[in-house]
């Protein structure tokens, strides 16, 4: 009701003046209908902005990881194909097994690092 008053809606006489009408307590119902819309309708406007940015901030990451991933591919092949080279003309010495292998390793990682930082750019 308003403030203490509980017969403010009869001018305080509940005996002699009555709301014959119902239209004080039609109007209060209608603030509370009005108002639990609207605290439903916030709430739904909040879900639906709070899950659009998990999509969003899922799309950045997954789009932002794959360019990172690449990125780390492509220089760790470039280095590993610099290692091959450098055993290939014997700069670093390790056994014979190992050269063949980093050789073989390195050239390919090397040659496909280029490849997909020459596509990233």
């Amino acid at each position: 009701m308003i403030g203490n008053n509980m017969y403010a809606y009869c001018g305080n006489g509940p005996v002699n003046r009555i709301d014959i009408t119902g239209a004080f307590f039609k109007e209060i119902g209608d603030w509370f209908s009005d108002a639990w819309n609207w605290t439903k309708q916030a709430a739904t406007d909040a879900w639906n902005w709070a899950k659009q940015a998990a999509i969003d901030a899922s799309n950045w990451i997954s789009n932002n990881w794959k360019k990172c991933m690449d990125w780390a591919t492509g220089v760790s092949g470039i280095v590993i194909g610099v290692v091959g080279i450098l055993v290939t003309v014997g700069v670093v010495s390790i056994p014979v097994v190992g050269q063949v292998v980093l050789g073989v390793v390195g050239v390919g990682c090397g040659i496909w690092g280029l490849g997909r930082l020459a596509e990233l750019w």
